[in-house]
């Protein structure tokens, strides 16, 4: 398996790279700049990047003056190695990429491949394992994000945050990749 379902979207049979760019894009876009949520899991944001995240990325306590100097290229770098060669990305549909990537930005990695698996109605192993990628294969993607991103708009409410229109923006992207509409 290559990792490409094709006729999906227009950027279907771009190589991989091409299709991170495009998510990253999307990423900052919708989460550009500085933002400051109550949540205990998030505290403050740059370009959709919680202390937390860059300081893993650093391997060491980042402070938030230097997370308020994080640049588009440092940020592109963490979404790609934190997010996109976390998950797997590369071997997912159009679309489908990008609504895991928006997952795991806010809930982690761990938590975007259960909430595909839920969408899938796939057992929850956690992992992108062999029946998860069985049931992507030939998978119209578009009810799939648009299940992936329910979870997500639940699980901000559960936190007790309003879903923004950061998320809706995202979804948008993400069923238009994969030819939804």
């Amino acid at each position: 398996m290559d990792g490409f379902f094709l006729g999906q979207s227009r950027i279907a049979h771009h190589p991989p790279v091409a299709r991170f760019e495009v998510c990253a894009d999307a990423l900052l876009e919708a989460h550009g700049g500085m933002i400051y949520r109550d949540s205990a899991l998030r505290g403050p944001c740059m370009n959709g990047i919680s202390l937390g995240m860059l300081s893993a990325f650093l391997g060491e306590p980042a402070s938030i003056g230097r997370l308020m100097r994080l640049d588009e290229a440092l940020t592109r770098r963490i979404y790609r190695r934190l997010i996109w060669d976390e998950l797997g990305a590369d071997r997912l549909p159009p679309g489908l990429d990008l609504a895991l990537l928006a997952f795991a930005l806010e809930a982690g990695q761990h938590g975007a491949i259960l909430a595909l698996q839920d969408a899938l109605g796939v057992a929850r192993s956690g992992a992108l394992d062999e029946p998860s990628r069985a049931a992507m294969q030939g998978l119209v993607a578009g009810p799939v994000i648009t299940r992936i991103f329910a979870a997500l708009f639940a699980l901000c409410l559960a936190l007790g945050e309003l879903p923004g229109r950061a998320l809706e923006q995202l979804r948008d992207a993400a069923l238009e990749m994969a030819g939804s509409d």
